[in-house]
């Protein structure tokens, strides 16, 4: 057994610390942080995405996607529209509202992160920064060999 604690403890109480700050923070929003997750991921650059496009970057069922979707719909944050060269497909955008709770979440986690990694160093950030992408840059390197090796079978 190690002296000092694993990685992946300490990573799990940073993860779970991390989660209960933003779901404190978004539910003065009148969000989860998966709903503010869902806001994020439809604001990027480029097409709106579908909702199955953000089912698989969020990591989450299609069915749980949907879900999230209507609730937010129903706060008048998004709207779907047909997609207009593949009519079955819908297309997520947010609404005027939309954009500005958004804007204020992303102040608030701002705000979050700031103080959160306050205890560090500029160098000390950057440094962490590189080595947890890096880590994630190898993770995923490796889940697409799996994914390749498990296609070829």
């Amino acid at each position: 057994m190690p002296a000092s604690p694993r990685r992946f403890y300490i990573i799990k109480q940073l993860q779970h610390v991390i989660y209960q700050r933003l779901d404190e923070a978004m539910r003065r929003r009148g969000l989860t942080p998966t709903q503010y997750m869902v806001l994020s991921l439809s604001n990027r650059r480029g097409e709106p995405p579908s909702s199955a496009q953000l089912a698989r970057r969020a990591r989450i069922s299609a069915q749980s996607m949907n879900e999230i979707i209507a609730a937010l719909e129903g706060k008048s944050l998004i709207i779907r529209h047909e997609d207009p060269e593949r009519r079955r497909i819908l297309r997520v955008s947010l609404t005027r509202e939309g954009k500005a709770v958004l804007l204020a979440c992303e102040k608030d986690v701002d705000a979050l992160e700031e103080g959160f990694f306050a205890a560090l160093s500029p160098g000390e950030d950057a440094l962490l920064r590189e080595m947890l992408g890096k880590i994630l840059a190898s993770l995923r390197e490796e889940s697409t060999t799996d994914g390749l090796a498990a296609a070829a079978d």
